[in-house]
């Protein structure tokens, strides 16, 4: 770890930051699910504590080369969004319904809404609040919509934005932020300017990654913060908003904040850890995850990675002819190739393989204990 003077922070402007120094050299993914090279920088501030990428030229011109060619939810057959599976039944749900579910638990919400999902991207959040609110009014915002006529057909919909300017008269009842947020690289000044948005009694629903469960969420390279329960909720607050709930429970290894404009401007704002010793032995663990990923490759074949979405992307990356096959519990992204590569689902692991469990600590025991069968061997992931 080092300190850098000359950078300063994206959220607060500081320039009390740590750098650390190893990151460049671990690998990285994008947020779709793609192996981008190793390089970037990752900092902490001491004034706000948030775990950021150093956003310079270089970081711009990498997340304008991710978002040219960017295709979420490709590994799936239908496209379909990434469903939210429970680490001890196997259950799952998609995790815009979800978040909605949990929404609806906090504030009470009539059928006669006006509904504006920021960042809509293919519309499968829109979608799932429609089912939930089959009387709204539903508004889209979408920069770079991949298929408009897609977005525009989907029931109830009043309009797409593609830019700012063009709702920047109108309010909304509930605006939602799924996966946004972490992206922004000035949140304060984008969520300032979003608080306008919101009607006198609206509510903003908001979903980022929680790297604190999940250290993959540091080596995503179009993810300019990255968040813990403290720094969302000072950030919101700093931003004019009252937090009436955040949750790191609802889904396993995110943060879910339910939010309305405040009346008056929040001071209070929590204690927030600057922890550089927790982020950096995030990443020594990532290493040493690679450094087993090799040990097993080399000595034990055929070998395995479990799951297709960012950890595995990030592995695959790194290791490439290495990898003979992927596992996925989705039915919708199995009996298909990846990378070329088969993805058999949890149910037809090939016998003698092995197969490493490449996900966050808390839920890979669980999932070995789970699918686990005498025919296939299921390896851990080191120690966090």
């Amino acid at each position: 770890m080092s300190i850098n003077t000359a950078l300063s922070c994206h959220i607060c402007s500081s320039t009390d930051i740590t750098i650390f120094d190893s990151f460049s050299d671990l690998g990285r993914a994008t947020s779709d699910c793609t192996p981008w090279p190793k390089g970037g920088q990752l900092a902490i501030c001491s004034e706000c504590s948030i775990v950021q990428k150093i956003v310079d030229p270089q970081w711009r011109t990498e997340v304008q080369a991710i978002y040219a060619k960017y295709n979420l939810f490709h590994q799936s057959a239908t496209n379909n969004e990434q469903p939210v599976f429970d680490s001890v039944t196997g259950k799952s749900a998609p995790r815009s319904e979800a978040i909605l579910n949990y929404a609806q638990s906090i504030i009470n919400l009539n059928t006669e809404l006006s509904i504006m999902d920021i960042g809509c991207g293919i519309g499968n959040t829109l979608r799932s609040i429609g089912k939930h609110f089959t009387s709204a009014k539903l508004f889209g915002f979408e920069p770079n919509p991949r298929d408009m006529n897609a977005l525009q057909a989907i029931p109830n919909i009043v309009d797409i934005y593609t830019d700012t300017n063009q709702f920047k008269e109108k309010s909304f009842d509930l605006v939602t932020m799924i996966h946004v947020l972490e992206h922004i690289d000035a949140p304060l000044l984008v969520m300032k300017n979003l608080r306008s948005a919101l009607g006198k009694d609206g509510y903003l629903v908001i979903g980022v990654p929680n790297y604190k469960t999940n250290p993959f969420d540091l080596i995503i390279a179009d993810h300019a913060s990255h968040y813990t329960v403290d720094t969302l909720s000072n950030l919101l607050k700093s931003s004019g908003f009252e937090v009436l709930a955040i949750s790191d429970t609802v889904i396993n290894k995110e943060l879910v904040a339910v939010c309305k404009a405040a009346d008056i401007q929040d001071s209070c704002l929590s204690e927030s850890t600057f922890d550089p010793v927790f982020v950096q032995r995030q990443l020594d663990w990532m290493t040493n995850i690679v450094t087993e990923a090799k040990g097993i490759a080399a000595k034990s074949r055929p070998f395995g990675i479990f799951g297709t979405s960012i950890a595995a992307n990030w592995l695959y990356g790194i290791l490439d002819s290495q990898i003979d096959f992927f596992v996925d519990e989705d039915k919708d992204r199995t009996e298909r190739l990846y990378h070329n590569k088969p993805v058999y689902h949890t149910s037809a692991i090939p016998q003698g393989s092995h197969t490493l469990i490449c996900l966050q600590p808390n839920v890979v025991d669980k999932i070995i204990a789970r699918i686990a069968a005498p025919q296939f061997f299921l390896h851990p992931t080191p120690s966090f």
